[in-house]
C-alpha cells in the first residue's frame, strides 16, 4: 500500500526521502511513501504540467519489472474513477511512473485531518469507487488493495482509485501480506500458498473502506465487530445492510461491484466531501469543495458563477437516492411524542450474547413490539418489569445477580454458567456498567473489547438500551478439558429500543430474535469466563 499525503502534516520531513532527480522535469514536493516507492510532485519543465511521480524503491532489487508490471496492468484502462498512469520514467533514485496527481489528497488524509465523513459525504465516495471497480472486475482485473491511503481526490472533489501495485488477474495469488492491514478479507486458512485475488475480496475492501469513512476506525472482524448503528446512529439503515453484506466473511455473500454502486447512491443524497482540512496550502486555493465563513455560517463554496461538480455519476436506471429518515428521533427532539413509523433494526452482534442477532434482518415497522403467542419473547420481556413504558426517563441501574445464578457463575459445568454469563452481560449493556464484563469476558478478550466499545459508544452519545433481556437457551457442552471448555447455545432476545439522553426514541427492535451461537470458556479464579464468541449458525 502507498500512502498518498497532500496534507504538510501527514508525514514527518525526516522520513522525506532524497529528492530524485528526473531529466525534463522539475521535483516539487514529496507526498508519500509506502514500502515500495516514494511519490512526489512533478510539473514538467517546458509547459508546467504538474504529475505524481511514483519512484520505485531499486534497493528492492525489482524496481524496472514493478514499474514495468503497474504500467502494463493499467495499460488502456480509462476510467473516470480510476488514476491515470501515463508512462515509465527513469531517475537517479530508480524506475518511475508518471501517475494522475490528485491535488485533493486521500480518504486517509483527511480523515486524519478532520474525522469522520458524513453519510452524504461516504455516499459521494463509495459510488464512483464501486463503479470503477465494476469496471476493472468486468476486464478481468481485481485492485487487491482498496484502502484509504489509495483512494484520492482531485481538487474538485472527484474521488479516483489509485495504486495498482497489488493489482492482479481475477484468480491469481499474491503472498498473505499483500494489501492494507483489515482491508481485506481474514486470511487464507494455515497452509495456504496465499490469497485468490478475486472480485469479493475488493467489495470486502470497499465496505472496510465504508466502514472507515463513517467511524474513523478499521472495522473488526465480523465476530468481534460492534454494530455499526450504535457506533453511528444516523447511518441510513439500507447502508448498514450493505456494508455488513460486504464485509460478510462468505464470499458468496458480498454483493458485486455493480450492485454495491446501485445500492449505495441509493442510501443518501451525496454531497462534495470538505478537503480543507487535509491539503497542502498551496492546493487550498483550488479547492472547489472547502467551507468558507459566511454570515457566521458554513457553507460549501464552489465559486460565485460555477456549478459544482459532479464527484457522483449516477449509475445507470436509479431513480432519485431515497433515505431511511428518523422521523420518531426528529419528533422527540422537537419536544414531540413519537408516533408513525420509527426505525427498526436488528443489529449485528455475532459477538453478542445479549443481542446476538445479524443486520441482515433490517427493515421498518411498527413502534409497539408484538410478542403474543411468542413464548421466548414474552419471558424476555418479563424479564425487566416496566422498564420498556411509554416514557423512560435514563439507563436503568445495575441490579444484583439473581440468587438462582449466583451457583452457576462458580458452578464446574461450564454449560450451567452460560446462563449467568447471558445474564450479566445483558446487565452490562443495559447498565452501561463496563465493570460488569470483568465477571463476564476474559481480560483482553476480542469480546471483552467489543463489549467494551459498544458500552462506550453508548455512554459518549449519551444513548441507553431499554427493555433489554437474553437467556440461553438449548445449551450443550461440545468439549471440556479442565480449564477451557466449547460451549453451544441459542441466546434469545427481547425487543429493546435505544434511546437518547432526554428518552427519546432513537432505534427500535420488536422482535425477539434467537441465535446459535459457539462459545469459548475459560475458567479463572473459580469461574468461567468467555474468551470467544462464533456464529453457530
Amino acid at each position: 500500500m502507498l500512502q498518498h499525503s497532500s496534507h504538510a502534516g501527514d508525514s514527518s520531513p525526516a522520513d522525506e526521502p532524497a529528492r530524485p532527480q528526473v531529466p525534463g522535469f522539475r521535483v516539487q514536493r514529496w507526498l508519500g511513501s509506502g514500502s515500495s516507492a516514494a511519490v512526489w510532485l512533478v510539473a514538467e519543465e517546458s509547459g508546467g504540467r504538474e504529475y505524481a511521480l511514483k519512484v520505485f524503491n531499486r534497493n528492492a532489487g525489482n524496481a524496472r519489472p514493478e514499474a514495468d508490471r503497474e504500467r502494463l496492468l493499467t495499460e488502456g484502462l480509462r476510467h473516470d474513477h480510476l488514476v491515470q498512469v501515463f508512462r515509465n520514467v527513469e531517475t537517479d533514485a530508480g524506475s518511475g511512473l508518471l501517475l494522475e496527481y490528485a491535488a485533493g489528497g486521500s480518504v486517509g488524509s483527511v480523515i486524519a485531518a478532520r474525522g469522520p465523513l458524513s453519510v452524504a459525504e461516504t455516499v459521494t465516495v463509495l459510488t464512483p469507487i464501486a463503479q470503477a471497480l465494476a469496471f476493472l472486475h468486468a476486464g478481468g482485473r481485481t485492485h487487491g488493495d482498496v484502502s484509504p491511503g489509495n483512494v484520492l481526490f482531485t481538487s474538485v472533489g472527484k474521488p479516483l482509485l489509485a495504486d495498482f501495485g497489488i493489482g492482479r488477474a481475477v484468480g491469481s495469488h499474491r503472498a498473505d501480506d499483500g494489501g492494507t492491514q483489515g482491508f481485506h478479507p481474514p486470511s487464507p486458512r494455515r497452509g495456504d500458498v496465499g490469497q485468490r485475488l478475486e472480485p469479493e475480496a475488493d467489495i470486502y475492501a470497499l465496505a472496510a473502506l465504508g466502514w472507515f469513512m463513517l467511524t474513523g476506525r478499521v472495522p473488526a472482524a465480523t465476530a468481534q465487530r460492534p454494530p455499526l448503528n450504535v457506533m453511528v446512529p444516523d447511518v441510513p439503515l439500507p447502508l448498514v445492510e450493505l456494508l455488513e453484506a460486504a464485509l460478510a466473511d462468505g464470499a458468496a455473500q458480498r454483493p458485486e461491484a455493480e450492485e454495491f454502486a446501485r445500492r449505495v447512491y441509493r442510501t443518501a443524497d451525496p454531497a462534495p466531501v470538505d478537503l480543507s482540512a487535509a491539503v497542502h496550502p498551496s492546493v487550498a486555493p483550488q479547492l472547489l469543495t472547502r467551507r468558507i465563513a459566511r454570515d457566521g455560517k458554513k457553507r460549501t463554496a464552489f465559486g460565485a458563477k460555477r456549478r459544482p461538480p459532479r464527484a457522483v455519476k449516477k449509475p445507470d436506471g436509479l431513480r432519485k437516492p431515497q433515505v431511511v429518515r428518523r422521523a420518531a428521533a426528529a419528533a422527540t427532539r422537537q419536544g414531540k411524542a413519537a408516533l408513525g413509523r420509527v426505525v427498526v433494526v436488528t443489529t449485528s452482534l455475532a459477538l453478542a450474547i445479549a443481542l446476538a442477532v445479524f443486520a441482515g434482518n433490517l427493515l421498518v415497522g411498527s413502534e409497539a413490539a408484538d410478542t403474543v403467542g411468542d413464548p421466548a419473547a414474552q419471558a424476555a420481556a418479563a424479564a425487566v418489569p416496566g422498564e420498556a413504558s411509554s416514557a423512560p426517563t435514563g439507563p436503568p441501574t445495575a441490579r444484583p445477580l439473581p440468587d438462582d445464578l449466583t451457583r452457576a457463575v462458580t458452578a464446574e459445568d461450564p454449560a450451567a454458567a452460560v446462563a449467568a454469563l447471558t445474564w450479566l452481560r445483558t446487565e452490562a449493556l443495559r447498565s452501561r456498567d463496563v465493570s460488569l464484563l470483568d465477571d463476564v469476558n476474559v481480560a483482553g478478550s476480542a469480546p471483552m473489547a467489543a463489549d467494551t466499545e459498544v458500552i462506550s459508544t453508548l455512554a459518549s452519545l449519551e444513548h441507553w438500551f431499554s427493555g433489554l433481556a437474553a437467556k440461553a437457551e438449548d445449551v450443550r457442552t461440545v468439549s471440556h478439558t479442565g480449564t477451557s471448555a466449547v460451549v453451544e447455545a441459542t441466546i434469545s432476545t427481547s425487543p429493546f429500543e435505544q434511546r437518547d439522553a432526554g428518552g427519546g426514541l432513537v432505534l427500535s427492535v420488536t422482535e425477539a430474535k434467537r441465535q446459535p451461537l459457539v462459545l469459548v470458556l475459560e475458567r479463572q479464579d473459580g469461574r468461567w469466563l468467555i474468551g470467544e464468541v462464533r456464529d453457530g449458525a
